[in-house]
């Protein structure tokens, strides 16, 4: 799960605004954001430096269970 509908609503940016400042389609950031798609490493870095946090904040790691 990640946490990217949040962190648009704390940072006041829009979807649209985050399809072109991360430089990926508007279809991309819907589908990460809907949990629909899994973006590869590159887009990740991406949305996080557009939205000034780091990767783990957006897609925090799982941790495992016994």
């Amino acid at each position: 799960m990640n946490s990217l509908s949040k962190l648009l609503k704390e940072k006041k940016v829009s979807r649209l605004d985050l399809h072109f400042l991360a430089g990926t389609s508007f279809i991309t950031i819907y589908g990460i954001e809907k949990h629909n798609y899994k973006p590869r490493a590159e887009i990740c870095e991406r949305i996080a430096k557009v939205l000034g946090v780091k990767v783990e904040d957006i897609w925090p790691k799982e941790t495992e269970r016994s």
